[in-house]
C-alpha cells in the first residue's frame, strides 16, 4: 500500500489527542459532579450510566478521525497499465535580438519586455512543444522543440544582441531556420510566433512566408515598438546611457516599426498580427488562436496507475459514525428479582 498524499499524515495525531481529550472531559465531569452531589446521591444518579460504553463511543470517534486522515492521504494498492497520449501543436518562438530591440520606447526595452511576455506565455502552454529561434542579421535555433518549459524559459533568459554574430534584421532567414526546426515536414499543427520591431532588410522574406504557408505553418506576428520610432541607446558597463547609435553619416538611427510587412506575413499564412506599443501581448487572444490549430499526437507512453482505495476507508468511517450515534451510554437495567426467581 502507498499514499498519494502523505502530507496529511500528521492528522493521525488527532487520534491520541482525541482520546486524551476524552479522558480530560470524563475526569473533569466526575470531579464537578463530586463537588456538587453527595456520594450516595451521586451513586444513585449514575446508576444507569455505563462508563465502558461511554469510552467505547469516544474510541469510535477517535478511530473515525484516524480513518478520515487516512482517507485524505489517498491510500492506494493494486496497479493497472494505461496508455497516455500527449496531444498538442508545435510552436517556435522567433525573437528579434538586433540592436534595434534595445530601444526604450517600451520599458525596460523592447527585448527585455518581449522576454517577459514569452516567459508568461509559457505558463499557459499545456501539452504543446515549444522551440526558440534567435535572429538579427543571422539566425539560429537556440532551443529545439521540447516539452520542458523550464528549460525553454532558461534559454529565453539568454536572449541578447551579442548572441548573434551578425547584426541587422533578416526576418526571411529567421523564418527559414524556424521552418527547419519543425522536424517532420508539412502539417497543420505548426505555428511560429514572431516578435520583432519589423525592420527587415531581406527581400527573400516574402518567399519564406510563402514557403511557410505551403507547409501549413501559421505565423503570428507581434510588432514591438512605437510607430514614430525611437533611438537606440548606447550604454556603459554600469548601464548608464552615454549616447545613441549613429549611421555612417553620423545621424542618430531611429528604429521604426514596420507594421505593413508584419501584417502581410500573418495574413498570407492565415495567422494574425498584433501591435504592441507598450510590449503587452494579448496572451489570452494569441493562445486562443493557437489552440484553434489542429492538434496531433506528439507522443504516447504507458504508465502504471495505482488503484485508489480511499472509498474503503470512507465507508468504514461512515459505519463508525453510525455505530457511535446508535450506541447508548446507558447501562442495561437490572432484572427484577421476581423475574430471576421465575427463570
Amino acid at each position: 500500500m502507498r499514499f498519494a498524499e502523505p502530507a496529511f499524515a500528521p492528522l493521525l495525531a488527532l487520534v491520541p489527542l482525541a482520546l486524551l481529550f476524552a479522558w480530560w472531559v470524563e475526569r473533569r465531569k466526575r470531579r464537578d459532579l463530586a463537588l456538587h452531589f453527595h456520594p450516595e446521591l451521586l451513586a444513585v444518579l449514575s446508576r444507569g450510566v455505563s462508563y465502558p460504553r461511554r469510552w467505547l463511543k469516544w474510541s469510535l470517534l477517535a478511530l473515525a478521525l484516524g480513518l478520515f486522515a487516512i482517507g485524505l492521504m489517498r491510500p492506494q494498492w493494486g496497479r493497472h497499465s494505461v496508455t497516455v497520449e500527449r496531444r498538442g501543436i508545435d510552436i517556435v518562438f522567433v525573437i528579434d535580438v538586433s540592436k534595434s530591440m534595445l530601444a526604450e520606447d517600451i520599458k525596460p526595452s523592447r527585448l527585455e519586455k518581449a522576454k517577459i511576455e514569452i516567459d508568461q506565455f509559457m505558463d499557459r502552454l499545456a501539452g504543446d512543444r515549444a522551440g526558440l529561434v534567435a535572429f538579427a542579421g543571422s539566425a539560429f535555433t537556440l532551443c529545439p522543440l521540447t516539452h520542458d518549459y523550464n528549460a525553454m524559459k532558461q534559454f529565453v533568459g539568454l536572449l541578447a544582441p551579442d548572441i548573434v554574430a551578425r547584426q541587422g534584421t533578416d526576418i526571411g532567414n529567421a523564418l527559414r531556420v524556424a521552418r527547419r526546426t519543425f522536424v517532420d515536414g508539412a502539417g497543420k499543427h505548426k505555428a511560429i510566433v514572431l516578435l520583432t520591431d519589423g525592420e527587415d532588410f531581406n527581400p527573400a522574406t516574402r518567399d519564406e512566408t510563402a514557403a511557410c504557408a505551403k507547409d501549413g505553418i501559421k505565423i503570428f506576428t507581434i510588432g514591438f515598438g512605437s510607430r514614430n520610432g525611437d533611438p537606440i541607446p548606447v550604454k556603459d558597463d554600469s548601464g548608464k546611457i552615454v549616447g545613441y547609435h549613429k549611421d555612417a553619416s553620423g545621424q542618430i538611427v531611429v528604429s521604426r516599426l514596420d507594421e505593413k510587412m508584419l501584417s502581410e506575413i500573418a495574413q498570407k499564412t492565415d495567422g494574425r498580427y498584433d501591435y504592441s506599443p507598450y510590449g503587452d501581448m494579448d496572451l489570452a487572444g494569441i493562445y486562443r488562436s493557437l489552440q484553434s490549430i489542429e492538434k496531433r499526437q506528439l507522443d504516447s507512453q504507458k504508465i502504471e496507475q495505482f488503484e485508489e482505495r480511499y472509498a474503503v476507508f470512507a465507508a468504514a468511517l461512515l459505519l463508525l459514525l453510525v455505530g457511535e450515534y446508535l450506541l447508548l451510554d446507558r447501562a442495561r437495567p437490572p432484572r427484577r428479582r421476581e423475574e430471576e426467581e421465575g427463570a
